[in-house]
């Protein structure tokens, strides 16, 4: 029987089918070592951040209070202010935004190694997502670098899709070098935010962003090996990990704008 072809471009996508043992077999040339090792000490410590910090950023913004872990430093001139409103539905709409692009992150990696139909439409659904992170910047930093961000944002896409197809055929080559072109763009997406706000450490949001990645890649690595629990705990951590980036954003937008954020 004929296989089905795949969209242009975008791996896994077409067949119904699969035969997972072929797969994995395939795939043993990517060592489970990275899984066991490396991701081990990854996952044990984004845990031990997210059991510290999700539970009471939670409360902050459910509750509005001063003081919070992810909300920006308090007016000295005011230190029991709690936050405003503004800045409480901005940090929501933020969180919404990252949380959609890990949703369909994870959408399309599940779909595209299990070589399912909707890969496609899970990727498309992604890079909108990325004009949609632009378009919420570009109130504060005006269209240009609105646009220029954006763009960034969704070549880091692209990249993710070309590492999914490196990992699902087994070319460690090729993984490499579209893991170390993910690696360079998040320090181009670092330069342009950092370029806008000077109260974002660009140590800091590279460090954030190779967390990402790093975790990400164990969320795809793990698919492929059928290790379930590990793929689980990457993606829990990967969400708690990009919640945090998305409020680290939100708090440097507040501090630079006080004057839209009115306490």
């Amino acid at each position: 029987m004929t296989e089905p072809s795949r969209p242009a471009g975008i791996p896994g996508a077409g067949s119904p089918g699969i035969d997972l043992e072929s797969r994995t077999r395939r795939n043993n040339s990517i060592p489970r070592r990275i899984l066991q090792d490396e991701a081990a000490g990854l996952l044990a410590g984004a845990e031990e951040a997210a059991v510290k910090q999700i539970p009471k950023a939670a409360f902050w913004i459910l509750f509005g209070l001063a003081g919070s872990p992810g909300f920006a430093r308090q007016d000295p001139a005011h230190p029991c202010t709690p936050p405003g409103m503004a800045a409480v539905e901005f940090r929501q709409s933020m969180r919404k935004l990252w949380e959609t692009q890990l949703t369909y992150t994870r959408s399309y990696i599940t779909s595209a190694l299990a070589e399912l139909p909707d890969a496609e439409a899970a990727s498309e659904r992604l890079l909108l997502n990325q004009d949609e992170i632009g378009a919420a910047l570009r109130p504060y930093y005006g269209a240009d670098a609105s646009q220029k961000l954006a763009r960034l944002l969704r070549e880091q896409i692209k990249l993710v899709i070309d590492v999914v197809q490196a990992a699902s055929s087994g070319d460690r080559e090729t993984l490499a070098l579209r893991l170390q072109k993910w690696a360079e763009n998040g320090i181009q997406i670092v330069d342009v935010l950092c370029e806008a706000n000077p109260n974002w450490s660009r140590s800091n949001l590279v460090e954030r962003l190779e967390q990402h990645r790093a975790l990400t890649t164990v969320e795809i690595l793990a698919r492929i090996h059928r290790d379930w629990e590990t793929d689980i705990k990457a993606h829990d951590a990967n969400r708690a990990h990009m919640l945090r980036f998305s409020d680290l954003l939100v708090d440097g937008i507040v501090e630079q704008f006080p004057e839209q954020f009115p306490r």
